[in-house]
């Protein structure tokens, strides 16, 4: 479970309503000057270092990897994923940090992608809200960059349209020969495809854009960009209060059965992923 020496302070703000001004930063330097008012809420604004977490890992190094890495300066982490030249299956790293009392809430997660189209990779993306209640199976949302249409429709025996989908997902560990189970698509989206025609075997097709997940207290609201901040989707998932699980993500990739050496690349960077510490003024 992550506690405070797996964050970086970021700087308190001060808020009286849904808005908040940034006061004081990481190093203690007042930005802006103090305004107390009576019945304001301090918030201590936090972001995860990913590369210090303890991952659970489903990996099996015959089908894929996954590696956390920081940033460099003013950078935010990183996380790579590779595939492998023959096998299918699937593979996953996720915190695992249960219980909704804890003394931080994530509030948003952000990052940027470029994703290189090729052979292995069938989806991969990030998992949200994961219950981890049952021993042998994640549940929860998945943000999947699709690679390939119909090898997906016939593995899934689903019928995706788009070269992004967010699905309800159930995850089973310890098979990482089979593909994730029991897939609901909530929503579709378009992943920004460059250079190469989507769901075609041919290379040089790249996926690029920003995606920014804000976490409310009953929804997920996310956001495709362009890699210049424009808008593509925005996607909001409602979810009941006592099924959310805010602090609890991963990422995963799911790969097909190929015989060659050219392996697709996936990158998140830029991943910045924030929280707060409420301490009331009265």
């Amino acid at each position: 479970m992550p506690t405070k020496e797996h964050f970086i302070f970021d700087g308190y703000f001060y808020s009286t309503d849904s808005t908040s001004k940034q006061y004081v930063d990481e190093k203690g330097n007042w930005i802006t000057p103090w305004e107390y008012e009576s019945d304001g809420t301090l918030y201590a604004h936090w972001h995860l270092d990913l590369p210090s977490l303890t991952w659970a890992m489903d990996i099996s190094s015959s089908v894929s990897s996954i590696n956390i890495i920081r940033g460099g300066k003013n950078e935010g982490d990183r996380v790579q994923m590779r595939g492998n030249r023959s096998n299918p299956g699937k593979g996953a790293a996720w915190v695992e940090w249960e219980g909704k009392d804890n003394w931080l809430r994530l509030t948003s997660i952000e990052f940027d992608y470029n994703i290189e189209q090729g052979d292995s990779f069938l989806t991969a993306g990030l998992m949200l809200n994961v219950n981890m209640s049952d021993n042998d199976r994640l549940k929860g949302y998945i943000l999947s960059f699709n690679f390939d249409k119909q090898r997906f429709n016939q593995m899934h025996n689903f019928n995706i349209s788009n070269t992004g989908s967010i699905f309800k997902f159930t995850y089973k560990k310890a098979a990482n020969s089979n593909v994730i189970e029991n897939l609901t698509e909530i929503s579709d989206f378009d992943a920004g495809l460059v250079g190469g025609n989507f769901g075609s075997y041919s290379r040089g097709g790249r996926y690029q854009g920003k995606v920014k997940i804000e976490i409310e207290s009953s929804k997920y609201i996310i956001t495709i960009m362009n890699p210049n901040g424009t808008v593509r989707n925005t996607i909001t998932i409602d979810e009941e209060p006592s099924n959310m699980y805010p602090n609890n993500f991963g990422f995963f990739s799911e790969h097909y059965s190929h015989g060659c050496d050219e392996i697709g690349y996936f990158e998140l960077y830029n991943i910045r992923i924030n929280g707060t510490e409420i301490n009331k003024w009265y």
